[in-house]
């Protein structure tokens, strides 16, 4: 597993990770497009303790998310996929979500008592 890293100091950047592109349009904000033609924007406000997913294919929203009570937010290379990840942790709930975007787009999104 690799994390991408991109550029410090840049305010945008651009990398593939075997053949798939992400894009940072600018500092907590990242793009991943899925072979099938969607495409996924991660953004995050660090200060807030925020993030939100957008999923979309041409000009449908399939999929629109929100988490508030970040802790942890990364971007990683996993078996040819481009990895989301973000959890989120506050009084007695504690959270994963992650979208995988690859030949297709996945969602597995956890939130369970602690």
């Amino acid at each position: 597993m690799t994390r991408l890293e991109l550029p410090s100091g840049s305010p945008s950047g651009e990398g593939s990770l075997t053949g798939r592109t992400i894009a940072c349009r600018s500092a907590g904000d990242q793009m991943a497009w899925a072979n099938d033609g969607s495409a996924v924007e991660l953004a995050w406000d660090e200060i807030a303790g925020s993030a939100s997913i957008r999923w979309v294919n041409g000009d449908e929203l399939r999929l629109a998310l929100e988490r508030e009570t970040a802790s942890k937010i990364s971007v990683r290379e996993e078996s040819g996929r481009i990895e989301f990840r973000v959890c989120s942790r506050c009084e007695g709930l504690g959270g994963l979500l992650t979208v995988q975007v690859g030949e297709h787009v996945a969602v597995h999104d956890t939130l369970l008592r602690t």
